[in-house]
């Protein structure tokens, strides 16, 4: 007995076991709470190697403490904080990570490192007063800032990043296909769709194996798909999880990619995980939400749909949009911001079945695309070159920035902003166009100091040619883009001389982040000064709506939440489904015609636009 343990170690065990059998569970959490508190000071207070990010949290807390401290505070905070305030903040810090409420100050960062790129460039000894787009993206690829990747024969249309770490990006095309980088080493590491080859078949499931909730099924018969157009990738988004890749497509449906197999031999087509087919128009944007599978797609046909991935199935269609949807995003809340042709941003409240609709007033035109900063606020991008940043509280602009992109070259004509994207939970996003630049900006969404709200330039970095979608890495030390010669939804503008290429563009090396100025305090919510304007997005089966004096019935569709189904509607109301705006068709008639046209006669009245 003694040479396997002895009966006395049996003993022990069985005490071990008494002693365990008696402990309450409130003593038991009390004992786990000090043994994690113990651990954590360690961590904090001895400094180690194993939790850099911890230690780095600390640090920057006590930096930022320091800088605020004054009077008696910050004498007891320049001689160093004690070690029960370090780990207090550590802990907070870790609360508003998963919380979703954690703030970084990147700005700062990000300015001094795009000016010291501006300074080592060789174009920075070149002639201030002549702006050449062309010459200083030569000059910034030449540097190593911006890297071109090659692999996609037609325009880059999308890219997709995962979040939570930033090694792994995809980029789609226009040439049906999709693929795999490994952000760091610059290389591509999959291809998760091929390119499109004339005189080769594609197979797709025709409408008879669809089944009611639009997801494809198997079994039923095929036919074979000869256009290019049909596969062009529209939009890209990819799951926190890193499982999941959602490519929308300009056959009006969503394919979901599971990455874990994607490369891999004898995979072949099964990195298709499943395949939705519920829009009736090309899908122009998808959203997934924040450390969830819930994924949002936004159609042409003026609906956003909502799908589960952990279950693979169709949730629920959303309502409301006069006209075609053209971007969606979606912050940590369930609350998915999207924006229309209809000239209105709209913010869903799933929950309540209700949305909240904003319009940017005057003369702006449609937004082409929109971010969410964080859960209460968002940025959309219009294509008359207005950038605005908005309150869910408010039912106008907090800040609207005019000509963010400049005007058309030779013309009056505004750029439009074709991409923009804002790193959740921190102070920095960007935007694109084709004027030959990335332009980054403060967002600054001070809750305490209402005078503190609105955009701010950082800077720009060039990249040539339509710039077609942006995503920014972690900490915002890198960013990736999708460039090329034609604009996402079509080709009525061309730059001649754009490659198509995926781009990196490396703002800031790692060893940047260990100073980086954060917020501790978690966001507030700010009451409105002006009531949103609150409708239900499941209105009854005909409802009368009057604007400007004329009354006209709304049809719409209810959706029964029990099963997920929804009740076909009795009068379908008539609609057109444009892909380009009036400003877009106007740009190709400039370049066709070189005709000179002032912007205020491409934009429509507010009556042409009610009576569409």
């Amino acid at each position: 007995a003694d040479r396997y343990g002895g009966a006395g170690s049996a003993e022990e065990d069985s005490d071990d076991d008494d002693d365990d059998a008696k402990e309450t569970v409130d003593a038991k959490r009390v004992r786990l709470a000090r043994q994690y508190l113990n651990k954590m000071e360690r961590k904090v207070g001895g400094g180690m190697d194993g939790d850099e990010d911890v230690d780095s949290e600390a640090s920057s807390s006590d930096d930022e403490s320091a800088e605020e401290g004054d009077g008696v505070g910050g004498a007891a905070t320049a001689m160093g904080p004690s070690p029960h305030d370090r780990l207090g903040a550590a802990l907070a810090r870790q609360r508003q990570k998963r919380e979703g409420t954690l703030r970084r100050r990147l700005a700062v960062k990000t300015r001094r490192s795009i000016a010291a790129m501006w300074e080592g460039s060789a174009a920075a000894a070149a002639d201030s007063a002549v702006d050449n787009p062309m010459a200083n993206f030569q000059s910034f690829v030449g540097s190593g800032v911006v890297s071109l990747h090659r692999g996609h024969d037609l325009t880059t249309t999308a890219v997709a990043l995962h979040r939570p770490s930033g090694s792994t990006a995809y980029s789609g095309s226009k040439d049906n296909s999709i693929f795999m980088w490994d952000v760091e080493r610059g290389t591509k590491t999959a291809t998760l769709c091929s390119q499109f080859k004339k005189g080769r078949k594609k197979q797709i499931q025709t409408s008879s194996s669809k089944n009611r909730d639009g997801q494809a099924g198997g079994g039923g018969a095929k036919q074979s798909q000869g256009h290019r157009a049909d596969g062009e990738v529209l939009a890209l988004a990819a799951s926190d999880d890193g499982r999941y890749l959602a490519a929308g497509y300009r056959d009006a449906t969503v394919k979901i990619y599971d990455v874990r197999i994607a490369g891999k031999s004898g995979s072949g087509g099964a990195a298709v995980a499943t395949t939705f087919a519920g829009h009736k128009g090309p899908i122009t944007s998808l959203s997934f939400r924040p450390g969830t599978l819930q994924l949002f797609t936004a159609s042409d046909d003026r609906c956003v749909r909502h799908y589960n991935l952990e279950e693979m199935a169709y949730v629920e269609t959303l309502y409301g949009h006069q006209a075609g949807v053209t971007a969606v995003s979606c912050p940590r809340r369930e609350w998915p911001v999207t924006a229309g042709r209809d000239r209105t941003v709209r913010s869903w409240k799933l929950a309540e079945e209700t949305h909240l609709i904003y319009r940017p007033g005057g003369r702006v035109s449609s937004a082409d695309c929109v971010s969410a900063v964080s859960d209460g606020w968002f940025l959309s991008g219009h294509d008359d070159g207005h950038l605005s940043l908005w309150n869910v509280d408010k039912k106008r602009p907090v800040d609207t920035v005019e000509l963010a992109h400049g005007n058309t070259t030779g013309t009056s004509l505004p750029r439009g902003i074709t991409s923009v994207d804002a790193l959740a939970g921190s102070d920095v996003a960007v935007t694109g166009s084709s004027d030959g630049y990335a332009r980054f900006w403060n967002v600054k969404t001070d809750d305490y100091d209402n005078k503190e709200r609105g955009l701010e330039p950082l800077g720009r970095i060039p990249l040539h040619g339509f710039i077609n979608d942006l995503a920014l890495g972690p900490r915002a030390r890198f960013c990736v883009a999708a460039i090329g010669q034609e604009p996402r939804l079509g080709r009525w503008e061309r730059v001649a001389k754009a490659k198509n290429r995926f781009v990196i563009v490396r703002l800031r090396k790692e060893d940047d982040d260990d100073d980086d100025e954060e917020d501790t305090g978690g966001e507030m919510d700010i009451a409105g000064e002006e009531e949103e304007e609150e409708v239900a997005h499941f209105p009854a089966e005909e409802e009368e709506i009057e604007r400007n004096g004329e009354t006209y019935s709304d049809y719409s569709t209810k959706t029964n939440f029990a099963g997920g189904n929804t009740n076909i509607r009795s009068k379908p109301r008539r609609w057109k489904k444009p892909l380009v705006s009036d400003l877009q068709i106007a740009r190709a008639r400039i370049a066709s015609e070189d005709e000179v046209i002032e912007p205020r006669a491409l934009v429509p009245s507010v009556e042409e636009f009610e009576l569409y």
